[in-house]
């Protein structure tokens, strides 16, 4: 592995986040889901409503985020959406992306109406297992062992999604410090993200078998 090369590490990101301020985990968790919402639109394009509902509650947690309060209930409804549309349609099993990207939202929501900074680890290790998976098909991986797990993770598709997390991090982290405005760096912070879901699968164009119905 090359010696620059990022580890996901646990135990670190859950006393970083844990540090920050509710509403700035809420942005770590919604950047991490935010690079993965188009995987749901694009995997399953039948199902619009439930992709609305998605972004929806992005749309409110970021605006919670920024500083312009969102009632609580109505983030609590859409969490409880968020959990009806994981469970209706068994994603976990059918459709491994679209269910990365909608358990991360799940994550993003649940962070702002909790203290618990578990969930926002939860969101990145939704995302890292969303880049995994998508290399692993890519790569047409049918068994996976410790060298091999090596070679994925130092692979650039896997790489990119940890510096993402490291740069949003280190981020909010300033702005927890009140080094920097917070509105502006979830600004950011969103802004970049919703930039990095053009390329969060790197060069991976699969093909319709791939796409769930």
């Amino acid at each position: 592995m090359e010696p620059n090369a990022l580890r996901y590490d646990r135990d670190e990101l859950t006393v970083r986040l844990a540090r920050l301020p509710t509403r700035l985990r809420a942005a770590f968790a919604a950047a991490c889901a935010e690079r993965q919402i188009k995987n749901y639109e694009r995997f399953l394009p039948n199902q619009v409503s439930e992709a609305n509902v998605l972004k929806l509650t992005l749309q409110k947690v970021w605006e919670d985020a920024e500083g312009n309060a969102v009632n609580p209930s109505e983030l609590a409804s859409l969490r409880d959406r968020c959990q009806s549309i994981i469970d209706d349609n068994d994603l976990d099993n059918t459709a491994p992306l679209p269910f990365d990207a909608a358990a991360s939202v799940h994550c993003a929501v649940s962070a702002r109406l909790t203290d618990n900074p578990n969930e926002a680890v939860w969101a990145a290790e939704r995302a890292n297992a969303a880049a995994d998976w998508a290399l692993t098909e890519k790569l047409n991986l049918s068994t996976i062992d410790r060298e091999l797990n090596e070679l994925i993770n130092a692979h650039p598709m896997v790489q990119a999604e940890l510096r993402r997390q490291q740069l949003d991090l280190e981020d909010l982290e300033q702005a927890g410090r009140g080094e920097r405005t917070i509105t502006g760096v979830v600004a950011k912070v969103r802004d970049r993200a919703r930039h990095d879901a053009e390329t969060f699968l790197g060069d991976w164009a699969p093909g319709r078998d791939k796409i769930a119905d």
